[in-house]
């Protein structure tokens, strides 16, 4: 009988800012992280921002990925933005794909970049 190590299961890891949360200062992430709460700071992440629909942020956000269904009040900068129908972006965006859903708001400038954004996060220090 052959014995047969199995791959442990790949687990999806997400960060929460939980709503009714106010959190201010500037969040660095490299895991998936989503705001349901209020951030008032700046957020660098390398990996996906997920924004409920009851999230504010005022501040500059960089990601790899955003799907914004609250409101971002600051400069968003990603490859990919999806602002979903409840989403609000009162800033520029500068990214690479942007997807505009019907009723999605944004008031700012739109520049579309053929790069991935510079995402610089601090090393921690032990």
């Amino acid at each position: 009988m052959k014995i047969t190590k199995s791959k442990p299961a790949e687990t999806h890891v997400m960060s929460t800012i939980s709503a009714g949360t106010k959190f201010t200062g500037n969040l660095d992430a490299n895991a998936a992280l989503r705001i349901d709460g209020e951030l008032d700071g700046d957020i660098n992440s390398t990996n996906k921002l997920v924004t409920g629909v009851d999230s504010l942020i005022t501040g500059t956000v960089k990601s790899e990925e955003i799907l914004i269904g609250g409101k971002i009040k600051g400069m968003v900068n990603a490859t990919k933005v999806i602002l979903q129908s409840t989403g609000f972006v009162d800033g520029d965006i500068k990214a690479k794909e942007i997807v505009i859903e019907a009723g999605g708001m944004f008031n700012g400038a739109c520049e579309m970049t053929q790069n991935t954004p510079t995402i610089a996060l601090k090393a921690k220090q032990a």
